[in-house]
């Protein structure tokens, strides 16, 4: 498992140009997104993606959308996700998550935040790199 800080946004769905990048020793193409496309709205709202995560077994939500989920005490390896959402006019622009889990629960987590099914867009800080949902979770 792969230690991880990222910010997750919404993916602009629009062809921009890319770049390689490496993350966790695979690299990988990263967008080139303008500032105006960094703060989508991910059509999930607070109190939607709140509600859901109340209901992970061990999840720990705080009113301010702070939150903590951590492995149960029977899994072979322990892993836990710190996070953080962040909302405007009604929709969640962004999420940030910093922890080590498989690619399983990282999974089970973005589902919570994406509308229809779309892909989402992962920061990668310490790269200081924007990149596709799938190849953060390959590179995991």
């Amino acid at each position: 498992m792969q230690p991880f800080h990222v910010v997750i946004r919404a993916n602009p769905n629009t062809e921009l140009p890319t770049t390689t990048s490496v993350f966790a020793g695979v690299e990988v193409d990263a967008m080139i997104v303008p500032p105006e496309l960094q703060a989508m709205r991910m059509d999930v709202s607070f109190e939607e993606a709140a509600e859901i995560l109340r209901t992970f077994p061990r999840m720990f939500f705080e009113p301010d959308g702070s939150f903590v989920w951590v492995s149960s005490s029977d899994e072979e390896v322990s892993w836990q996700i710190d996070g953080n959402l962040y909302d405007r006019d009604g929709s969640l622009i962004a999420v940030d998550l910093k922890g080590t889990c498989c690619q399983k629960h990282l999974t089970r987590l973005l589902d919570v935040f994406r509308a229809d099914r779309r892909e989402l867009m992962v920061e990668i800080l310490r790269e200081a790199a924007f990149v596709r949902e799938r190849d953060f979770l390959e590179a995991l």
